[in-house]
C-alpha cells in the first residue's frame, strides 16, 4: 500500500511553498498555481512496499530510489533474530552430542575438550566454551584455566541444570571490554531421560552480527542510498554498528544519554518505523530484535538532506519559475 511520505516526515509542503513564494512577489493566480503543482508533485513522492521513487512524469535524475527506513530496520532485525535463534539451535545440538556423556567421568580422556576446540576452530564467532557438571564445577573448556572453576550459583547453570537453555549479554566489564552474548544449553543424560547430567556454556562474538549490519547498508549504497546500520541494547548504547566513511561512527556511544528520542525505552512501540531525530539531523527507520533474552532496538539512520533531496530539487525548480 503506497504511504505518502509527507506523513512520515511531517512535511508542511504547501506552507514551505507559501514562504518561498511570499519572498518573491508572485502574483495570487500563479501562486496558487504553483503551490498546487508543488503539492501534486511532492505526493508523487511514494513510500511503495521497500522502495521510495518520484512520481511519474519526473525526469530521470528525480527517478532517484530512496529504501525505506522501516522496512530496513525491519529486514534487519528480522535477521538478527535468525542469527540468535539458529546459533541457540548450535549450541543445543552440541550439548546433545554423544560424546558428552565423558562429563560423567569428569572427561578424564579429554574427549570432550577436544571436541569444543574442534567447534571452535570450525566457528571462529565462538571465543570461550565450557562444560560443567551437576555441581557447576567446570570438567572441560577450550581454555584450560578454566578447569576447577565453580559455576553452582551462576544463573545460566541454574536455569540449563532445569533444562532450560538460555541467552544473555555479558557485561563489558566482565569480558575485558568485548560485547559477548552468553549461550548456555542443559547436556542431556544419556542413560535417563529428562534428567541432565551437565551444562555446555558459549561465548559468542557480538562483532560477527556486524556482517549483516553491513550486507544491509551495502544493499543500500547500491541503490545510491548513504545509511548507517546501528543495534542498540536495552540501555540504548551502540553494540553493533556499520558505517559509511561520510558519516560518524557512534559505536560505544549511548544514545539515551545524549538525548536520542530514538533510543528511549520503548520508543519503538511509541514511534511510527520511520521518524526525524532532529537532534542529529537524520530520519530513522527503527525496528526491534525478537528474540529471548536480549532487548535490542535497529535504527537505519540517513540525513536528512539526502532522504529529502527530491523535495528539494523541487523547490529549487519552483523557485526558478518565478
Amino acid at each position: 500500500v503506497a504511504v505518502g511520505i509527507a506523513q512520515h516526515l511531517d512535511l508542511d509542503v504547501a506552507r514551505a511553498l507559501d514562504e518561498l513564494l511570499d519572498e518573491h512577489a508572485v502574483v495570487a493566480e500563479g501562486r496558487a498555481r504553483l503551490v498546487a503543482a508543488g503539492a501534486e508533485a511532492v505526493e508523487g513522492l511514494l513510500v511503495v512496499d521497500h522502495v521510495s521513487v518520484v512520481g511519474q512524469g519526473a525526469t530521470a535524475d528525480e527517478h532517484q530510489v530512496v529504501v525505506g527506513g522501516g522496512a530496513h530496520a525491519h529486514d534487519t532485525a528480522v535477521e538478527l533474530s535468525e542469527l540468535l535463534s539458529r546459533e541457540r539451535r548450535n549450541v543445543t545440538a552440541w550439548a546433545r552430542q554423544e560424546v558428552m556423556r565423558e562429563i560423567l567421568v569428569s572427561d578424564v580422556d579429554k574427549h570432550v575438550a577436544r571436541f569444543l576446540m574442534s567447534v571452535r576452530e570450525s566457528e571462529p564467532a565462538y571465543v570461550d566454551l565450557r562444560c560443567t557438571d551437576r555441581d557447576g564445577r567446570v570438567v572441560a573448556a577450550t581454555d584450560p584455566a578454566a578447569l576447577g572453576v565453580l559455576y553452582a550459583d551462576a544463573d545460566w547453570q541454574r536455569a540449563a541444570m532445569a533444562g532450560r537453555d538460555s541467552l544473555a549479554e555479558v557485561p563489558s566489564s566482565a569480558a575485558g571490554g568485548a560485547r559477548l552474548l552468553e549461550f548456555a544449553a542443559p547436556i542431556p543424560s544419556p542413560d535417563e531421560s529428562g534428567h541432565t547430567i551437565g551444562v555446555l556454556r558459549a561465548r559468542y562474538d557480538l562483532s560477527r552480527a556486524a556482517a549483516v549490519t553491513t550486507r544491509i547498508r551495502k544493499s543500500s549504497a547500491l541503490l545510491r542510498l548513504s545509511v548507517q546500520v546501528l543495534v542498540l541494547d536495552a540501555e540504548g548504547t551502540v553494540i553493533v554498528e556499520s558505517v559509511p566513511p561520510e558519516m560518524t561512527p557512534l559505536l560505544g556511544q549511548n544514545l539515551r544519554a545524549l538525548g536520542w528520542r530514538v533510543a528511549r525505552a520503548n520508543a519503538v512501540a511509541s514511534h511510527p518505523r520511520f521518524v526525524r531525530e532532529g537532534r542529529a539531523r537524520v530520519l530513522v527507520g527503527l525496528d526491534s530484535v525478537r528474540a529471548h533474552g536480549v532487548e535490542w532496538s535497529v535504527l537505519i539512520l540517513e540525513p536528512v538532506h539526502t532522504a529529502l533531496a527530491p523535495v528539494y530539487r523541487l523547490q529549487r525548480r519552483l523557485i526558478l519559475l518565478l
